[in-house]
Order: structure tokens, then sequence, then C-alpha cells
């Protein structure tokens, strides 16, 4: 005879209530955040004066209506559970002065991605693991700083999308590697994170250097090849290289003559 289950039933996720909100902000170390997958709207006018940071990692929807509320709070905005957005609520974020987290989103359409034309602070969309050109030309209109650090690969035309973003830094510390035309791609963006980049070859950095003006971060390098070094401090922007372990004489030669390139003080003159 087969035993009964007798396994506890998974716990069921409230709503966060105008009651809990004010506990929210009074006793903030009395509520888990986590314990709610949405919120009413009258919560969420209540949790924009909670001054710092707002973490809601537990709400799984959001309604048009509560991130309109959310709109108005000054801090920092994080939602990391939330798995779909739609047009009306992304507006209502967008208007936000602050940063948004939406780590959680793994896709998002073209109408979505264009809401956030409008925000002008850090966006955080690293759930996003792929990227159409179509959606990449509407998140070039963004004008914050862009987070897109889930993406392994960029299609070329993807990245010359992307190349026109709007804000000072584009981070995608995701990529592990880069093809000659992603890299000429992105080399005409003003400011480029890749610090997830482990490839020491000297091909696509020369791209770089000959087109970026804006800065560019390869915190993710650990080491260069005297080539690389020299296409690098062509570079017209200011460089990042914080990574490396280790750093030959040439190579420092090669670098120093950039003179705005900022390496581990340890190999410093």
């Amino acid at each position: 005879m087969e035993e009964p289950d007798t396994a506890s039933p998974a716990p069921i996720l409230a709503s966060l209530d105008a009651e809990t909100a004010r506990r929210f902000i009074t006793e903030p170390h009395l509520v888990n955040d986590c314990e709610f997958s949405e919120v009413h709207t009258d919560a969420a006018g209540i949790l924009t004066g909670r001054n710092g940071d707002l973490f809601l990692n537990g709400l799984k929807s959001i309604s048009a209506e509560a991130a309109e509320a959310l709109a108005g709070h000054k801090g920092k905005l994080f939602l990391p559970g939330l798995t779909d957005l739609s047009v009306d609520a992304a507006h209502a974020l967008a208007r936000r002065e602050n940063w948004v987290f939406l780590t959680g989103l793994k896709g998002i359409s073209a109408e979505v991605a264009i809401a956030f034309a409008e925000h002008s602070e850090w966006l955080d969309l690293s759930g996003l693991t792929e990227l159409s050109v179509e959606v990449a030309e509407t998140l070039a209109l963004h004008q914050g700083s862009l987070f897109l650090n889930g993406l392994k690969s960029i299609s070329a035309e993807a990245a010359r999308a992307l190349a026109g973003h709007q804000g000072n830094q584009l981070i995608l510390d995701g990529l592990t590697d880069l093809s000659v035309e992603v890299a000429t791609a992105l080399a005409e963006h003003r400011g480029c994170f890749l610090t997830g980049i482990r490839n020491r070859s000297a091909t696509w950095k020369q791209e770089f250097a000959k087109q970026s003006p804006g800065s560019l971060c390869l915190g993710g390098l650990t080491e260069l090849s005297v080539e690389a070094a020299t296409a690098l401090a062509n570079h017209k922007g200011s460089l990042v290289l914080n990574g490396l372990k280790r750093v030959s004489a040439e190579v420092a030669a090669a670098l120093w003559k950039k003179g705005v390139v900022e390496i581990p003080s340890r190999f410093n003159r």
C-alpha cells in the first residue's frame, strides 16, 4: 500500500495590505517581504513613505496602479520576483527618479522596452538571456545606466542597436567573448562595461581602440598580450583593467603610453 504524502503544503503567499505596509514602515524587522506575492495599491502608496531602498522580493505581479504609487518612492526599488510586466506598469516604473531592479524578467516586449525610454536612472534587466533587434532598438532609448548582464551572447545587429543607447553606461558583464563585428558595434557606445570578457586576443580590442570615444571596462581580463595592450593603449576614452593579475614590463610600458588607464596599483610606476 502506498504511503500517504505527509509533506507540508507550500506556504500560500499573501497580499501586502495597508496595515502590513504600515508595519513595514515602522517595524521593518518584523515583516518578511518575501511572504507577499502582490501588493495592494493603497499599501504601495504607504510604502512610498519608506526612507531608503525598498526590497519587495516576493512580488510575482504588480498592477499598473500599484506601480504608479511606487513611482513616488525616493529610494532604489528591488522587484526581482516579477516575471511579467504590463506596458502600463512599465510606464509607471519608468517615471521613478531612482534605480529599478527587474532581474526576474526573462523576456520583455518592444512595447515594455520603449516604456523605459522615460527612465533616466539605473535599470537592471539582467534576467534577459536573449535580445531581439527590435527590443534592443527600443531599449536603446533608455536614458540611464542599462544592465543586461544575463546576455551570454549578442548578435551584431542587436549590438548595433544597443550602441545607440542614450545612457552613459551599458553593462554587458555576462558576455565572455566578442566577435569583431559585435566589438565594432559596441565601440560606438560612450561607456561599455564588459567585465566578463576573458579572451586576451588583440583583434576585437583593436576595434574599440579605433572607434570607441567613451569609457571601456574590461575588469575580467587577468592578463594581456603586448599586442592587445598596444591596441588598447590607442583607445580614446578612459580604460579600466583592474582585474589584471600579471603584467609584464612590455605590457606595462604599452599601457602607460595611454595615460588614462586604471590597473591594479601594484603595477603602477
